[in-house]
């Protein structure tokens, strides 16, 4: 049952990624713009005629009705090949490969710390509910819940990068310099507190304090105390073991969340990954681009769904595989 459980997830995972570049195919392209001219019109330093446009629209197969360019497109990226960017006229494969791991290094550590604060915090809000410190950390998550990225992002590099100057205004490796895991470090420490300490922390928070009050209130939870079980196991064993059902679903689903959204932070650090990328792309109408970057976060987002998925049926014994 569970080998036809994960069968059918992954042909519904196959279904849902076409449909979304469809849709994401046809919506680039109703966006008002050429990206014809976006990349030659707009420079009077290149004198372009109409025939010109046109034989660049047709050399681009920007001429093609949507259905045939969409066959191509498709037929090409099953062979793995997304095309040339249109601006730079570099393998967008190459670029995606340049950008995937910075990308997925910024969220995983992002990921990691959000749950390394945020689950204990929502455990020790949980065990004294409305009490001093619950109150403190509940402040503390709908101040970063609410709270924009990208100012909180600006805030960090006004504070820590333009007046005390203690580290990189953006990036991942200073320009010109020796690239060391120190380096790279302080150029990650501002954005990675950004993603951290705002939605990711503040909802796990959250959603761990809610989860375990659940879990608090159950018989087992009584019984386990009434057998004379030391209160820290019976919190962070029995009770938190419970608890994280929830937490496990909504980190593998955030991780996607924060990998498709990352386009505010890396372009408001300059941090060369997938999400400044696409920004990029979308100034010059570059599709090629635009389409590379929508298949890699639709394969992470719907891959992200699919895992959480079987881990939680795996987690979950009342869970049937149907």
């Amino acid at each position: 049952m569970r080998a036809t459980y994960i069968l059918r997830r992954i042909g519904s995972s196959i279904l849902l990624f076409l449909l979304n570049t469809i849709i994401f195919f046809i919506l680039i392209r109703m966006v008002p713009g050429d990206p014809i001219y976006a990349m030659y019109g707009y420079d009077p330093a290149i004198p372009f005629t109409k025939e010109d446009i046109e034989r660049l629209r047709h050399q681009y197969g920007l001429d093609q009705p949507l259905p045939i360019q969409y066959w191509a497109w498709l037929q090409s990226m099953l062979r793995g090949d997304f095309g040339y960017s249109y601006e730079t006229k570099i393998p967008v494969n190459e670029l995606l490969r340049n950008r995937l791991f910075n990308t997925l290094l910024l969220q995983s550590i992002a990921l990691f710390f959000s749950m390394l604060i945020g689950i204990p915090c929502g455990v020790i809000a949980a065990v004294k509910p409305h009490s001093k410190t619950d109150n403190i950390l509940g402040a503390f998550s709908i101040f970063g819940f609410s709270m924009p990225q990208f100012w909180f992002g600006i805030i960090l590099i006004l504070l820590f990068s333009v007046y005390l100057g203690w580290l990189p205004t953006g990036g991942l490796h200073t320009i010109g310099g020796e690239t060391t895991v120190i380096d790279t470090i302080r150029h990650l420490i501002l954005p990675v507190t950004t993603l951290s300490l705002t939605y990711a922390t503040a909802f796990m928070s959250r959603l761990t304090r809610s989860s375990m009050l659940e879990v608090l209130r159950e018989d087992y939870i009584l019984v386990a105390r009434a057998k004379g079980l030391n209160e820290k196991v019976v919190i962070w064993k029995h009770a938190l073991r419970n608890a994280l059902l929830p937490v496990v679903t909504v980190a593998g689903l955030y991780l996607a969340f924060m990998f498709s959204g990352s386009a505010i932070i890396e372009t408001v650090f300059a941090y060369p990954g997938v999400g400044y990328l696409m920004v990029n792309a979308a100034k010059h109408r570059d599709y090629a681009i635009l389409m590379g970057v929508n298949v890699l976060v639709a394969i992470v987002v719907i891959t992200s769904i699919v895992v959480t998925d079987i881990v939680y049926a795996f987690i979950d014994p009342k869970i049937r595989y149907t």
